[in-house]
């Protein structure tokens, strides 16, 4: 396993090579704005949108042009915000979710083995959360209600 210095250097964990036997290996790609994106499919209504990208979420969250997008529920990963982007932390991405007309939920279950805390937070569009009445869930899944088949309504879930 890596060492500290390591983890600074290949911030990308599963792109730049960090689990890889040649650290220093590296793939360029091509990288668009998320807006460009949207605008060459239409501008779309965008129901769920899963940001995913290893520390460098806020990032990206700074290039979005709020009042020219419709996207209703982002999942953004939160625990490795301010790790290897310096200017994050969860707390800014919350900040900008929220000045952009976002409530902020939490995802259950959803603890990242490596960094032991939440991995994700769910941000719905505050008209969204209106109209259809989003609640934060606070009780636990009754598995004895659903019995052998928790699992399959609650794949994540252990009973």
């Amino acid at each position: 396993m890596p060492n500290e210095t390591d983890k600074a250097v290949n911030a990308m964990q599963g792109f730049s090579g960090y689990f890889d036997t040649k650290p220093d290996t590296s793939v360029e790609m091509q990288c668009l704005p998320l807006v460009s994106l949207l605008y060459a499919l239409g501008n779309p209504t965008v129901n769920f949108f899963v940001l995913d990208i290893e520390g460098f979420e806020l990032a990206v969250l700074r290039t979005i042009p709020w009042d020219k997008v419709d996207i209703e529920v982002l999942s953004i990963e939160t625990d490795l915000a301010g790790k290897f982007q310096l200017d994050s932390s969860k707390e800014a991405i919350i900040d900008i979710m929220v000045k952009n007309g976002y409530t902020r939920f939490d995802h259950r279950n959803d603890i990242n083995n490596f960094t032991g805390v939440n991995q994700n937070d769910l941000f719905v569009r505050n008209d969204v959360v209106i109209k259809r009445n989003v609640t934060q869930i606070t009780t636990p899944i009754d598995h004895e209600h659903y019995g052998k088949n928790s699992s399959k309504h609650f794949p994540n879930l252990k009973a």
